[in-house]
This record gives C-alpha cells, sequence and structure tokens, in this order.
C-alpha cells in the first residue's frame, strides 16, 4: 500500500490511465463488430437477392448448426463462407489433417436418428472419398472420370428428403467396374445381392437346396494376379465343362451303345441314361452334375493380398433338384475336392490339401422343414466386420458371393484390395504396385457366371423379370433413372468439373452437407467454393433430362458386341450339348495347346534365365578384371613412388659422404 501522499497521488493517476484506456478498447470493439455486423446483414442481403434470382427461396442464413455445436444460427461472410459463427456442412473428419481416412470421412456427424440411412450415409462417403483417392493413382481411364466427367451441360443434385434416400448425383459419367470403383462395386454387387437372394428364397421354398462350395489352392509371392486369375478360371472349366461333369457316350466296340441293346451288355455303368447322340438314342454314363441332382451353378471369384502373394479363391453356388443336407454336403466336398486338386494339377496350380481346397456348405433346412422368409439371412453365417463401425455380423449368403466390396480379409488371408488402395493413395509404394496390377488383372473380368440359362428359369420361378444387363451398365442405369426426377439442384457441368469433381473430397464434401444441412448447408459450400449463383447453379424447373453419353453409332456397337457375345455363348452350349464327343476332343486340344504354351514359355524364361546368367557373369568379369587392373595400377604406382624415394635417399647419403670426405 501507498505511505506517502505522492505514491497515493501517482497509483490513483496510474488507474485512471487504465480505466481510461479500458473505455477507449471498448468503444473500439463495440464499433468493430457493429462494422462487422453491418458488413454481414449487407453480405446477407446481396447473397439473398442473388440466390432469389437463382430461383432459391431458402438461404444459408436460417442454415441449421453443425450437430456437434449445439443450436444456432450460421452467418454469412461476404466471400460467402460462414462468419464467427461459422458452421461446417461437412464431415469433421474431413476437416482433419487425415482427410477422414480413419472413420470413412463421417466423423461424428450422422449419429442418432435413422441407424439404417446413418449407416449408409458413412458407407457412401467413405466409398466417395477412396475414389477420390483411387482416382489420384488410377493406371485406368474409364475409372480416372467415374462420377468426374458431366455427361452434358448441367449435372443434377438430389438431396436427402428424409424418406430414406440419401444426396446424391445424376447426370455423370459411370465407369461400371464391378471391380476397382467403390461407388460402381457397391452398386453392382448391391443389385446382385438383392437379384441372387430373391432367386435363393423361391428356390429353396420350392423344396430345392443350395449348397455353397469354396474352392482355392496354395500360392505363392512371386505369382502374378493376373495369371492366377487364368489359372482358376482354367481349373473350374475343367470341372465344369469336362466328361466328369457331363457324363459321355458309353462306348463298346468302338462305337457309342444304343440304347434299346443295352440289355445285351453287362458291363455297363450303374448310373446311365438316354441321350441322343447324331439322331441316335444311346448309353449316356451320367456325369457329377446328373448324379448329384445339380440343376444349375453361379460362380463368382475373389481375391486378397497377403505375406504369400496374392490369394484367390472361388464361391461356387450349386442349386439341386433335392433338399440340401449336411451329409450330402460331405460327400459333395469329397468328391468335389478329388476333382478340383487334379483339374489344379493339370493347369499348373498347386495340388490343394483337403482341409482347405474345397470346402460345401448346406442350406439346411428348419427341422420342423418350415422355411421362414428370413432363413436366406442364415444360410451362410460368415463372421465378417462391418467397414465403419467395426461390428461383426452374420454375412448374407448372397452378400458373401456378391459384396467382396465389403469385406475385410480374415485370418492370414490379408488384405483386401480396396485396402491396398488405402495404403497406396498414403504413400506406401509397394501398395500401389499391387493395386495397378490388381486393376489390370481384373479389367474386363465378370463378377458372377451363371450356367447359361439358368438364370431365366430362376427368373420364371420366382416371378420376376429377367435383368439381362451387364455389369457396367447398371451404374450408368441408375444415374439414368434419378435423371428422371427433378433434381434439388442443377449444377453446370463445367463448374461441377472444376469446382468439385477435381476437388480433394469435394463429392463426398457436398453430400454430406445435403445431409447435415439440407439446400441451406449445399448452397453455402458451394459459395464458400466459389460457385456463384444462378451462373454455376440454379433451382431447375424441370428434369434436366438424360443427356447422351454415347452417340447412336457407340450405342449400336455395344449392342451388336452384345448380341456377338450371346450368339458365341450360344454356339458353344450347343456344341457342347449335341457333340460332347467333339467338345472333349477341343478341350483336349486346347489344354494339349495350353500345355505346348506352357512349355514354351518355361523354355524362353529358361532361355531368358541363361541369358541373365550369362550376362551376370560378363558383368562379374569385367568388375574382376577391372578390380585386377587397379590393382596393378597401384601396385605400379607404389613400386614406382618406392624407387624414387630410395633414389632420393642415396643421393643424400652420397652428398653427406661427399661432404665428409
Amino acid at each position: 500500500m501507498p505511505s506517502t501522499p505522492a505514491e497515493r497521488a501517482a497509483a490513483w493517476e496510474a488507474l485512471d490511465q487504465r480505466h481510461g484506456a479500458a473505455l477507449s478498447a471498448g468503444r473500439a470493439n463495440r464499433a468493430a463488430r457493429r462494422a462487422e455486423q453491418q458488413a454481414a446483414a449487407r453480405a446477407a442481403r446481396d447473397l439473398a437477392a442473388a440466390l432469389r434470382a437463382a430461383g432459391f427461396t431458402t438461404t444459408p442464413a436460417t442454415a441449421p448448426s453443425h450437430p456437434t455445436k449445439g443450436h444456432g444460427r450460421a452467418v454469412i461472410t461476404p466471400n460467402g463462407g460462414s462468419g464467427s459463427n461459422r458452421e461446417s456442412y461437412v464431415s469433421a473428419a474431413a476437416q482433419g489433417p487425415s482427410g477422414g481416412a480413419a472413420d470413412g470421412g463421417c466423423g461424428q456427424l450422422v449419429k442418432g436418428g435413422d441407424a439404417q440411412l446413418h449407416s449408409m450415409i458413412k458407407k457412401g462417403d467413405a466409398r466417395l472419398r477412396l475414389l477420390d483417392g483411387i482416382q489420384r493413382i488410377t493406371g485406368l481411364p474409364t475409372l480416372e472420370k467415374c462420377q468426374v466427367v458431366p455427361l452434358g451441360d448441367a449435372v443434377g443434385f438430389h438431396i436427402n428428403d428424409g424418406a430414406g434416400r440419401r444426396p446424391t448425383f445424376s447426370g455423370l459419367v459411370r465407369c461400371g467396374s464391378v471391380w476397382a470403383c467403390p461407388p460402381c462395386a457397391a452398386a453392382i454387387r448391391a443389385k446382385r445381392a438383392a437379384e441372387l437372394e430373391v432367386f435363393a428364397l423361391a428356390w429353396l421354398e420350392s423344396g430345392r437346396g443350395i449348397y455353397m462350395a469354396t474352392l482355392t489352392a496354395p500360392h505363392w509371392e512371386h505369382v502374378r494376379l493376373g495369371v492366377q486369375f487364368d489359372k482358376f478360371a482354367e481349373g473350374w472349366r475343367g470341372v465344369g465343362q469336362g466328361a466328369w461333369w457331363t457324363g459321355r457316350a458309353v462306348i463298346r466296340d468302338k462305337a457309342p451303345v444304343p440304347w434299346d441293346r443295352r440289355h445285351d451288355y453287362d458291363d455297363l455303368p450303374e448310373e446311365i441314361e438316354p441321350r441322343e447322340v447324331d439322331g441316335e438314342l444311346v448309353v449316356w454314363k451320367q456325369g457329377w452334375k446328373a448324379r448329384r441332382s445339380i440343376r444349375g451353378v453361379t460362380r463368382t471369384i475373389e481375391v486378397t493380398h497377403g505375406a504369400n502373394g496374392w490369394h484367390s479363391h472361388l464361391h461356387v453356388l450349386l442349386w439341386t433338384e433335392g433338399p440340401a443336407t449336411r451329409e450330402q454336403a460331405d460327400l459333395l466336398q469329397e468328391e468335389l475336392y478329388k476333382r478340383w486338386a487334379a483339374r489344379c494339377k493339370a493347369v499348373g496350380l498347386p495340388t490343394p490339401d483337403r482341409e482347405h481346397g474345397v470346402r460345401v456348405d448346406p442350406a439346411i433346412l428348419q427341422a420342423d422343414g418350415s422355411m421362414p422368409l428370413g432363413l436366406i439371412k442364415y444360410l451362410a453365417k460368415v463372421q465378417d466386420q462391418d467397414v465403419i463401425t467395426k461390428e461383426v455380423t452374420a454375412r448374407p449368403l448372397a452378400a458373401e458371393m456378391t459384396r467382396s466390396d465389403d469385406k475385410l480379409a480374415r485370418g492370414a488371408k490379408g488384405r483386401t484390395p480396396f485396402k491396398l488402395a488405402e495404403l497406396a493413395i498414403a504413400g506406401d509404394e509397394v501398395a500401389l504396385g499391387l493395386w495397378r496390377e490388381y486393376e489390370q488383372a481384373t479389367r474386363g473380368r465378370q463378377c458372377l457366371t451363371w450356367t447359361e440359362g439358368f438364370k431365366a428359369e430362376l427368373a420364371a420361378l420366382a416371378g420376376v423379370e429377367l435383368d439381362e444387363r451387364d455389369d457396367e451398365e447398371l451404374p450408368a442405369a441408375e444415374d439414368d433413372e434419378k435423371h428422371r426426377d427433378l433434381p434439388d439442384l442443377a449444377i453446370r457441368g463445367g463448374a461441377y468439373r472444376s469446382g468439385i469433381g477435381l476437388r480433394r473430397g469435394g463429392r463426398a464434401d457436398l453430400t454430406m452437407a445435403g445431409f447435415t444441412g439440407k439446400m441451406p448447408g449445399v448452397l453455402a459450400q458451394l459459395i464458400e467454393w466459389g460457385l456463384k449463383p444462378g451462373e454455376d447453379f440454379w433451382k431447375p424447373e424441370q428434369p434436366l433430362g438424360r443427356d447422351a453419353g454415347m452417340t447412336k453409332e457407340q450405342v449400336e456397337r455395344r449392342r451388336r458386341q452384345k448380341a456377338e457375345r450371346q450368339a458365341y455363348h450360344e454356339r458353344l452350349r450347343q456344341e457342347r450339348e449335341g457333340n460332347p464327343e467333339r467338345w472333349a476332343a477341343a478341350v483336349e486340344k486346347r489344354r494339349a495347346t495350353i500345355a505346348a504354351r506352357a512349355a514354351a514359355e518355361q523354355a524362353a524364361d529358361v532361355q531368358e534365365e541363361l541369358i541373365d546368367h550369362q550376362a551376370l557373369a560378363e558383368a562379374e568379369q569385367h568388375r574382376l578384371d577391372a578390380a585386377g587392373a587397379q590393382f596393378l595400377a597401384a601396385r605400379r604406382a607404389a613400386q614406382t613412388k618406392r624407387r624414387t624415394d630410395l633414389d632420393a635417399g642415396l643421393a643424400r647419403f652420397r652428398e653427406r659422404e661427399a661432404v665428409s670426405a
């Protein structure tokens, strides 16, 4: 405390000065806040006028706040973004340094409410962000353009309306890759899974059975994926198309046995049936398909990568006339293993063991024989982990056959292709090489194949229309269906491509803004990115229509190619069924050709290896010669130096001798 009058006067003067400074600072702060509020109000009025001119009746000034920040109002600043009370309409994870990789780019925005819709939003967000990264590393031109290039002058944006629809775009090029594009793969596989579920349910309810067979083979680190795929496909063709599968005519005295003379022979096989061959009814030894009452087959292939390289495995559905049983499944497993092991050896795959090579699981009815509608969901209880929530659940049979895009690799089998893509995006050079190898190996391959004509039979049994579209057509068809609706927002094609499609995370951020903030959130996001109301986006008054992504000539050429493929497969089917001996001979000729080609490739590899060894030997000899020459040069230099030193020493000695004399 001041003790003298002078000290007390000085203290009061200092206090008055601080009080005056505080009053001045308060007046300045209030003036600055008033100026800021006036500027924000002017910007909001200008923005509202621009939006009204563009056809919008809702402005971002009344946008709902970020769910993680409580309730409030978003204030629009002159640059189009939010002011001091800024609200974010994109995912919290996307704003962080990781860009949303940890949780699929959704953060905490989608908690509460409709869990199914939120899960769909989160997965869609994760797929868009993964696609965004893949398009920066892909070697496929069509994948690079997927959902980036507009089909016409404008792109539609459809905002979540609360009726189970998530925000989506329409009017964009779709690559239709069922292997390498996360959004397209999800659309295709979801469609095929729903279709397969309907077929399987109708088949089981009719009293028939389904078995799911999984076939694999050992693998090594340096095997190329394309070669492995080809060998798996060739191995299965040998199972599903040879005489073991279809049967053959019984030959006696170098000719097929006529059916009406079958009693003249005592050594005929037990399981025979009549079959017309070249216009004559002959004795036919039943193949495995007929003996086990298999009506049709559905096949798909999956792949992961682990410590021992690429791991491919086949999922095969066997549709049987009789109900499935565990005992019959064990018998099918034993017989199928023997044939698969033989075919693996024939095509150059390692021979699988009995424990892991083939597994067959039945779809078993309840104890009372009833068929509840939900049985299809429990046909194959495969434990799996959700890509977002990490929750372990039982996968339906249809999903196990089709939804490899939604799986995580289990056990020691390694990483899924999309996991490799994530690592490649993060900068892993090894994963980048593997991902590009995967892209090229799967390019143009079918995901799900059916026995010829069997899918139409299942569609008739289920009472549904047969979908004959190819996989790559499904995403474009889905886009076409959305494009017929009136979009909530129209975005100019060029502005979409430069401001959204090519922006890192732009598509995912805008769809998340539509989910969390509806139209106000979308408008605020577009304006913050620099898009202009009325010029770059507007409120459409009618559907934008489907702008042709291909010319008429391109459409006609695609249809013609599809018809040619169907005709080719029909010719193969007729030849296979009408002349099995000729087909078997052709198969054997193909095997011989493949074996000769493999032998030639092996000889070429040996020759190349010899050349490499010779080149290495020559390089080693050159290295030794160079090292020898270097050694000799060094030794000569050392000898020269030593002689020089000796001569110098001798000269000094002689000089001393001369002086002493």
